[in-house]
């Protein structure tokens, strides 16, 4: 009997290990953390897991991770980096975002991701949660990594120039100036502030062609005597 409990003691140690020390797939997390969607598909092969693109192409999950197809939907892509698939001891084969000053680092690095099993609803906005994946957890607005797009005055700080209303809303109030209208003060002499003007005879329409013709007249009249 007590070879039982020990065996059922250590059965119940290993599935504990197995449970707390539990990977999500990184092909998965990486693609949610984006705000796609990740899919399983069957094929003869077996399942397939594939990332849901915004413009409704579905690609490999693992070959959209490593950075071999859909760059410009990748993490680098959105943050405005230059990204590259590398073969390298570190990471295998794997994608890289080029930052400013040339530094080369591992997607996942950059993004903070973790592959460890959390829990929706625990209060804790823990990676790789985000708005859109848990809400519960990761309110609007916060910085998780996804730019949720919500109008709530909030400027999401992993929102790019355009996506989120509400920093274009700041942008725009930062960039109008303030324009002070001029002020006149009406004097005495011009009650309305409307200058009075009076044509001289120069100014008056037609008055040239006047003199013109006044002149060839006397030249006429001088030239029959």
């Amino acid at each position: 009997m007590s070879l039982m409990r020990v065996i059922l003691v250590l059965l119940l140690l290993i599935l504990f290990t197995y449970t707390t020390s539990a990977l999500k797939n990184p092909s998965a997390v990486y693609c949610e953390a984006l705000g796609y969607e990740f899919v399983i598909f069957s094929s003869p092969y077996g399942e397939v897991g594939k990332c849901l693109l915004p413009n409704g192409t579905a690609v490999d999950a693992w070959d959209f991770y490593k950075g071999k197809v859909a760059i410009d939907y990748s993490y680098c892509a959105k943050m405005g980096y230059e990204a590259k698939h590398v073969e390298r001891e570190d990471c295998k084969s794997c994608l890289v975002c080029v930052l400013p000053n040339g530094t080369e680092v591992e997607v996942a690095e950059l993004m903070g991701l973790s592959f460890e099993e959390t829990t929706c609803g625990d209060g804790v906005c823990g990676i790789p949660e985000n708005h859109s994946s848990c809400p519960q957890d990761c309110k609007s607005g916060g910085e998780d990594g996804y730019c949720d797009g919500v109008k709530d005055e909030i400027c999401d700080p992993d929102c790019l120039n355009g996506e989120d209303v509400d920093c274009i809303n700041e942008t725009e109030i930062e960039a109008v100036p303030t324009i002070t209208a001029p002020t006149t003060t009406p004097t005495s002499a011009s009650p309305t502030n409307v200058p009075t003007t009076s044509k001289t005879p120069s100014e008056t329409p037609g008055f040239e062609i006047i003199e013109v013709l006044f002149a060839v007249s006397i030249l006429i009249a001088w030239r029959r005597r």
